[in-house]
Formats: C-alpha cells, sequence, structure tokens
C-alpha cells in the first residue's frame, strides 16, 4: 500500500493521486465522518459519482454520521 499526502480541494487531489497509479493498479478511496453532509445535494452526488470512477480500478468507501436529532 502506498500512502500520499495531497493539499487540494477533494476531487483535485483525488484526479492527482489517481493520474499517478501504474495502469494496473487499483485505487481504494477511503472518506470518513460527517464532512458529506456538509455538501448540497448536487454536489455531495456530483462527488459520490466523479469518486467512484472507474468500477473495475476504483473503489469508494464512504463512511457518515446518522442523522442527528435538532436540539429542542
Amino acid at each position: 500500500m502506498r500512502v500520499e499526502a495531497i493539499e487540494a480541494d477533494y476531487l483535485t487531489g483525488l484526479s492527482l493521486v489517481a493520474s499517478r497509479r501504474r495502469a494496473d493498479e487499483r485505487m481504494l478511496l477511503l472518506f470518513l465522518g460527517s464532512t458529506i453532509g456538509n455538501f448540497e445535494r448536487e454536489d455531495a452526488t456530483e462527488f459520490i459519482r466523479r469518486s467512484a470512477g472507474d468500477s473495475v480500478r476504483r473503489r469508494l468507501l464512504l463512511g457518515t454520521d446518522l442523522v442527528k436529532p435538532a436540539p429542542p
């Protein structure tokens, strides 16, 4: 496994890392936390669609929080 630190917005960083791998390498994108909940619905949909990418060579593991109850 190779781990690389990239400072960029999510999709730009993902594209950069993906462009550095060998043609036969697979990639797993691990996206943890509630950040996806801060996206507008359309942006979240686009992020997930573009992050999953080529279903043969790239996978997305998405961790999210449960919906929190509104404070009283």
